[in-house]
């Protein structure tokens, strides 16, 4: 993917004679620094988006736009000083996003940990629920059991008392 896009920023370049400083491919976007001493930088981009597009949406296997609808964003940078710190910030801006990604993915890793502790405990309340219910259900048996007994026994009393009175 990034030999793509910089063979397509090469071409770019060569067809329009815009001198690169400096250029970084992120997963959705780039930045390059570049001096545009024709006054060419539409035709540059035009270039540049356009044989990218096509190239690595072939490479993908894939047809839909590559792009954002969005205009590009330029900035023109003065003097010596800008043009440095610009390349700076382009060069950096990888270091800079994995730090924002790590921090990001350290926060969606802790509340995933927070909800699988929470789906766990879930998880465990059906065990908890249904040993109750077992429990429940045993000490009913239990009391069944009981009462049939008792019952059974106050028929046999009755049985004798009626045997009594009769005899």
């Amino acid at each position: 993917t990034n030999q793509i896009f910089l063979y397509c920023l090469g071409f770019a370049a060569q067809q329009t004679r815009v001198q690169i400083h400096a250029v970084v491919t992120m997963s959705n976007h780039y930045h390059c620094v570049l001096t545009d001493p024709e006054g060419l930088l539409p035709r540059f981009t035009e270039l540049l988006h356009k044989y990218a597009a096509k190239c690595l949406n072939a490479s993908y296997g894939r047809w839909e736009n590559l792009w954002a609808t969005e205009a590009s964003s330029y900035v023109r940078l003065v003097g010596a000083e800008d043009v440095l710190a610009k390349i700076v910030y382009t060069l950096t801006n990888p270091v800079a996003a994995a730090a924002a990604v790590s921090v990001a993915a350290e926060k969606a890793a802790q509340e995933a940990a927070a909800k699988a502790k929470q789906i766990s405990a879930d998880a465990a309340k059906p065990d908890a629920v249904k040993k109750q219910a077992n429990d429940d259900a045993a000490a009913k048996g239990k009391a069944a059991e009981a009462a049939k007994a008792a019952l059974a026994q106050a028929q046999q009393g009755e049985k004798a008392a009626q045997a009594q009175a009769t005899a």
